[in-house]
């Protein structure tokens, strides 16, 4: 038996080869190798290796992860809170609450807003300062203060 074949003259004629397929963006390449280092297609070297999937809780866009650590921000709305609100709200079914906020943000986060109003802080300062949307904090303070919100 030759080494070389007869006619490419390549040195992996004889090999065994199996079809493999990435998780990552799915291309399935026929390699000789038993484990090979990365995808032809995309490049990633975790092809073998489900991807991490993160939702924002903002604008609900979904992206598969790059990185072993969790992105700052929401590659699409660009929000820094992407991820802490994703936490608290349920998913499937759950102890859902009757507000509608109390889906969307914790139970401590809603505290947080009432303690902040009654120290004296406007709607508006107390969103930039817990990145919580406007409309959000608003209807958490008509709903639990008996005045009319100060924005």
């Amino acid at each position: 038996m030759p080494k070389n074949c007869p006619s490419c003259r390549s040195t992996i004629w004889m090999k065994e080869s199996e079809t493999r397929h990435c998780t990552r963006c799915g291309h399935g390449w026929i390699s000789t190798y038993d484990s090979p280092c990365r995808c032809p297609a995309c490049g990633t070297y975790k092809w073998e290796e489900a991807p991490t999937v993160h939702t924002c809780s903002k604008c609900r866009h979904e992206w598969n992860a790059k990185r072993s650590t969790p992105p700052k921000r929401c590659p699409s709305c660009r929000s820094t809170t992407w991820m802490r609100d994703a936490e608290v709200r349920p998913e499937h079914g759950g102890d859902e609450s009757k507000d509608g906020y109390d889906r969307r943000i914790g139970r401590e986060d809603v505290e947080y807003v009432i303690r902040s109003y009654n120290s004296g802080l406007s709607c508006t300062k107390i969103s930039i300062l817990s990145g919580i949307s406007f409309s959000i904090i608003y209807e958490i303070i008509s709903d639990e203060c008996s005045d009319m919100p100060r924005v």
